[in-house]
């Protein structure tokens, strides 16, 4: 049906839609072990139905709504975990991670185990508190331990979780360790938290083909005394600062993220942008873009620190092209995967041999839109290049 009555028919991803049936599974049996649990604390049912149902609408959406009562990214991050929300979230866009699993099965077996308490002890709050303090710290353990070694399964059919053949050749190719600064630690925005989560996730999969990458988590500005000149450093460098609006008791701040990470290797360092902006984008989209891109930016990083030769582009001047400030954007862009040298026409009537010379030290030669017209030397010497 979904495919069938879709914008474009057959529009969807069937992974997606596995993804999002077992997390409905999961889910199910959380449900199912709480009211299993609520009907063991009264005899009337419609006590039961209402605690059951505040129990689950609490396990969802509470943890979810007491993070929202923090500014601190981190803190957010960690509560919204607690919730049944993010796990369910992160199951249905087509990733079985088995963080997600677990939580969910230890979260079924934590009330199942509840239920049996009160029906061998009774409503009594000794037995009850001693089930509680046995079960809370063993379901936080099993928990942490799981985020320890986890796996995640993409179910998705573009792969769109998954690293690319490109992606893994790459990675593969350094031989000595390579270091990612994620600027992205502290106290930051919720929404930053989250793209410096995946940001984490994704070099995860990255130090899985190839253990000499390594990342770390800065916090640019945790110096206060030195906010003033670190911000003006990384301005110098290039890494500009993304301004975010918070309220908080009324009052409205503003406060500066940088959402870049540098990737170091051989002395050599790359600056990586994680915030892919777009016009009109809300935040949610914004931050769900730039997930969606972090794989490119790392590659292409990583592509970058991995040349060891590089090939050789001539810009022909001397016939009216584009002058410089048409081609500086595009020449500074290409600069990082070339090496770039500027070549004038102009000599070829004295020597056109030395001319010649010069150009075959280049792999390609760029004429951007001339609009002189070319002698027949120089259209000789062209040729032969």
């Amino acid at each position: 049906a979904i495919s069938a009555l879709g914008t474009t028919e057959g529009n969807y991803d069937a992974g997606i839609v596995a993804g999002s049936y077992f997390g409905l599974f999961f889910l199910m049996a959380a449900y199912t072990a709480i009211g299993l649990f609520a009907s063991s604390l009264s005899d009337n049912q419609i006590v039961a139905f209402i605690v059951g149902i505040v129990l689950s609408f609490f396990v969802f959406y509470g943890f979810e709504a007491l993070a929202t009562l923090t500014t601190d990214g981190n803190l957010q991050e960690n509560i919204k975990a607690l919730g049944a929300k993010a796990h369910f979230e992160s199951i249905a866009r087509g990733i079985i991670d088995t963080r997600d699993i677990i939580y969910f099965l230890t979260l079924a077996l934590f009330f199942l185990y509840l239920s049996q308490e009160v029906i061998k002890h009774g409503l009594k709050p000794k037995h009850i508190g001693l089930a509680l303090l046995k079960g809370l710290p063993l379901l936080l353990a099993i928990n942490m331990l799981g985020s320890l070694t986890h796996k995640r399964f993409d179910l998705t059919e573009d792969q769109r979780y998954t690293l690319s053949e490109p992606a893994i050749a790459v990675a593969n190719k350094f031989d000595a360790p390579v270091i990612v600064d994620i600027l992205l630690d502290g106290n930051i925005p919720a929404e930053f938290a989250r793209l410096r989560t995946e940001t984490v996730l994704l070099l995860e999969q990255f130090a899985d083909k190839n253990q000499n990458i390594k990342y770390t988590l800065v916090d640019p500005l945790e110096d206060i005394s030195m906010q003033e000149e670190t911000l003006k450093e990384l301005q110098r460098i290039g890494l500009t600062p993304a301004s975010v609006t918070i309220e908080e008791d009324g009052k409205v701040s503003q406060e500066l993220v940088f959402p870049w990470a540098m990737a170091n290797y051989n002395n050599q360092t790359v600056k990586v942008p994680l915030l892919k902006n777009k016009l009109g984008s809300s935040s949610e989209e914004r931050i769900n873009n730039s997930v969606q891109q972090l794989e490119y930016a790392f590659a292409d990083a990583f592509t970058k620190l991995s040349i060891e030769d590089k090939k050789s582009i001539a810009v022909i001047k001397g016939n009216g092209e584009l002058d410089d400030v048409f081609i500086a954007d595009y020449l500074t862009t290409i600069r990082d995967y070339y090496n770039i040298g500027a070549i004038t026409l102009d000599s070829v009537a004295t020597d056109p041999q030395k001319v010649l010379d010069q150009l075959k030290e280049f792999d390609l030669a760029i004429i951007a839109k001339p609009t002189e017209a070319f002698t027949d030397q120089e259209k000789y010497v062209m040729d032969q290049y």
